[in-house]
């Protein structure tokens, strides 16, 4: 970072936690600590400035409790206003609503003015490129906030989808340890991703033995969220074969 802004006065930077896809990676409460301080002593120059998209699309399917992977938004508070956080919001992910695409940007600054003109950009940006928001979803989602009935049902739906889906990772994460391949860091998220050298050939060979994966430039992703436990756990060691064969 401090290379760039040498060279620069503007840095714009995504980050996609938690449940990054495709790895599953969340970045830590700790980790966003180091961020946020390399982020403050990097504008101290106040003609620099700092702008961090936070995609948080799978963030209802992370961590352990609803409040569990949330905490890092209170570390966006008071910080120097020549740092703005947006943060991306996908009703589509987290109200399994995929196919009503839909989603929200909100932004966190210390300096109300720049909120302001963050609300009017985004307001005329927004306008100009589609109009409005899918109404079908803004009304779904309207209508589950605002029943009690409704959104008890929807949160133990997504848990019970979110506890499927830890079973399924934990199935993979496990054998892949037990069987020595090596997987990226993963923490919590719908896919999992196995490095390799030749990606497109794992998958095709990965296919002869009815596993689909999707190829990546330095790897391939398997969807933990696609099949179930039992395939999870068979899945690594056809991987591991396809890539001892073919890398």
């Amino acid at each position: 970072m401090y290379g760039f802004i040498k060279k620069q006065d503007r840095i714009f930077s995504i980050f996609n936690t938690p449940a990054h896809n495709p790895t599953g990676y969340t970045v830590s409460d700790e980790e966003w600590d180091k961020i946020l301080n390399l982020c403050k002593q990097t504008v101290k120059d106040t003609n620099k400035k700092i702008t961090l998209f936070v995609d948080v699309a799978y963030i209802d399917f992370s961590g352990k409790g609803a409040n569990d992977t949330r905490r890092f938004f209170k570390k966006f508070e008071n910080l120097p206003e020549n740092i703005l956080i947006i943060i991306g919001f996908s009703m589509s992910k987290g109200y399994t609503a995929y196919g009503m695409r839909s989603g929200a940007c909100l932004c966190v600054s210390s300096n109300k003015d720049i909120a302001d003109e963050f609300y009017y950009s985004c307001s005329h940006s927004a306008r100009a490129n589609w109009s409005n928001c899918n109404r079908g979803a803004m009304e779904l989602l309207t209508r589950i906030i605002n029943d009690e009935e409704k959104l008890k049902r929807y949160e133990d739906e997504k848990n019970s989808y979110k506890s499927v889906l830890k079973e399924r990772a934990k199935a993979f994460v496990d054998e892949a340890r037990d069987i020595g391949l090596d997987i990226l860091p993963y923490r919590d998220g719908f896919f999992v991703s196995i490095p390799c050298k030749n990606p497109i050939k794992v998958c095709e060979k990965a296919i002869e033995s009815n596993l689909y994966t999707i190829p990546l430039k330095m790897g391939v992703r398997f969807a933990v969220c696609a099949v179930n436990k039992e395939k999870c756990k068979i899945a690594p060691r056809i991987l591991k074969e396809a890539i001892d064969l073919v890398d």
